[in-house]
């Protein structure tokens, strides 16, 4: 789940001017996707050297696809 970044901005920002809000979201969600997907990268690396659950991995790896889009 996004989070609001508004919201993020509101209770963060240091300066009482903000030159670009809306570039300054859109760097927000940047990150946000960067981090989801490096995120996803390590969990399916981390599966893939579990060889205890070699059996279950292609489920593995499509059920935590699924539950994190």
């Amino acid at each position: 789940m996004k989070p609001d970044y508004s919201e993020l901005l509101r209770k963060h920002n240091l300066h009482s001017v903000l030159i670009d809000k809306e570039g300054c979201i859109k760097a927000m969600d940047i990150c946000f996707e960067l981090g989801k997907k490096q995120g996803e990268k390590q969990v399916l690396t981390w599966f893939s050297k579990m060889d205890h659950l070699s059996e279950n991995l292609k489920y593995l790896e499509e059920e935590y696809i699924n539950q994190h889009k």
